[in-house]
């Protein structure tokens, strides 16, 4: 069985195994940074460090999904997070027709079909700006999720959970 975290990016249904995502954030402290590479919509404060946030999939700065894949962090922009999933087999294939290799499979839904996000793909987009700062511990009383249970009621809990970054500078 694969666990799944589901949200949307405009028009878009989509979904990335739940063991790549860290955490859920307002977008609302989503720092615009000038000249950045195509893809890329800004920066977020994590933990004492600045992370660059993708809209590799659309527009959607509502929320912003922390991911982690080999120990590397990074956000993606989406419009919002609608429910984690459980899968009875693995996605299928991914789409012909596509223009790059983000999407890594589909999956049939009730609703419709979601595409698999390749995390790995997403992350390959930042590698050529340089490499993106490794996970540091959490800072006493935040919470964070390091296994796929944990994730899970992470993000399950995003309505009440999700929480400003605190701006440059500024104090908690």
């Amino acid at each position: 069985m694969t666990t799944m975290v589901r949200f949307q990016v405009g028009d878009g249904e989509f979904a990335v195994p739940v063991e790549h995502v860290r955490e859920v954030r307002s977008g609302e402290r989503l720092s615009t940074l000038p000249s950045s590479r195509e893809g890329v919509v800004g920066l977020l404060r994590d933990r004492g460090d600045a992370i660059a946030v993708l809209d590799a999939l659309g527009a959607g700065r509502d929320h912003v999904l922390l991911l982690q894949f080999d120990e590397r962090r990074f956000g993606l922009a989406v419009t919002s997070v609608t429910s984690v999933v459980d899968l009875a087999g693995e996605p299928g294939p991914p789409p012909d027709g596509q223009a790059g290799h983000l999407v890594s499979g589909v999956v049939e839904a009730d609703d419709g079909l979601v595409l698999v996000v390749d995390v790995a793909a997403l992350l390959g987009l930042l590698d050529a700006a340089g490499p993106v700062s490794a996970w540091s511990e959490p800072e006493p009383g935040i919470r964070s999720a390091t296994d796929p249970d944990r994730a899970a009621a992470q993000v399950a809990d995003a309505s009440m959970d999700v929480r400003p970054t605190v701006a440059v500078g500024a104090s908690a």
